[in-house]
C-alpha cells in the first residue's frame, strides 16, 4: 500500500510520523507500531481509560438489574389489580396494597432512570478521553499518514491539516476527497 511506503520512508529518515486506518493488513512491526491503534493502546492513560470503561460496565450491568427489577414490580403490580376484582372487603384491602405496589414501581422507575443518566454520563466521559487520547497521538505527530478510506474514519473528524497530499486523487469520488 503507498501509504505504507510513505510512513516507511518517513520512519527511515526519522520523521515523527503516525499511520490512521486499519493495521491488519500491515506486516512490518516498525509500521504497525506507528499506527493510531497501537500507539493508543499504548498511551499512558489507557489506564485511565480501562477503568472508566469498568465502571461503563458495572453501570450497565446496574440498568440492566434495575430494568428487571422494574419489570417484577409492574408484573405484581398487574396482579394484584387482576386480584382486586375479587370481594368488596378483600377489594378495600388490595387497594391497601395497589397503592404500595405503585409505590415500588414509581421507586424502582426512578432508580432505573437515574442508573440510565449516570450510565450516558459515563459513556460521554468514556467517549471523551478516547478522543483526548486520539488527539494527543494526532497532534503529537509532525506528519499524518493515511489510506483515503482511514482517513474518513471518526478519528480524523474535525482534524485540521497544513497540507494534505491525497494518493490516488484521480480515484476518489469528488465527495471522499
Amino acid at each position: 500500500v503507498a501509504v505504507d511506503q510513505l510512513l516507511s520512508g518517513l520512519l527511515a529518515l526519522g520523521v515523527n510520523a503516525v499511520r490512521v486506518g486499519a493495521v491488519a493488513k500491515v506486516t512490518n512491526d516498525a509500521l504497525r507500531q506507528a499506527s493510531v491503534q497501537f500507539l493508543f493502546d499504548n498511551h499512558p492513560r489507557l489506564h485511565e481509560l480501562q477503568e472508566l470503561r469498568e465502571e461503563l460496565t458495572e453501570l450497565g450491568d446496574e440498568v440492566f438489574e434495575l430494568r428487571r427489577e422494574v419489570a417484577r414490580a409492574e408484573n405484581i403490580q398487574r396482579r394484584a389489580a387482576a386480584a382486586s376484582a375479587e370481594a368488596v372487603y378483600e377489594e378495600k384491602e388490595e387497594k391497601d396494597d395497589k397503592g404500595d405496589d405503585e409505590e415500588k414501581v414509581a421507586q424502582a422507575q426512578d432508580k432505573l432512570s437515574w442508573a440510565k443518566e449516570d450510565h450516558k454520563k459515563k459513556r460521554r466521559e468514556v467517549r471523551r478521553v478516547e478522543g483526548e487520547i486520539t488527539s494527543e497521538i494526532l497532534h503529537g505527530a509532525d506528519v499524518v499518514c493515511s489510506t483515503l478510506a482511514g482517513c474518513g474514519g471518526a478519528d480524523m473528524h474535525g482534524k485540521k491539516f497544513d497540507i494534505v497530499l491525497l494518493d490516488e486523487a484521480t480515484q476518489a469520488t469528488a465527495p471522499r476527497a
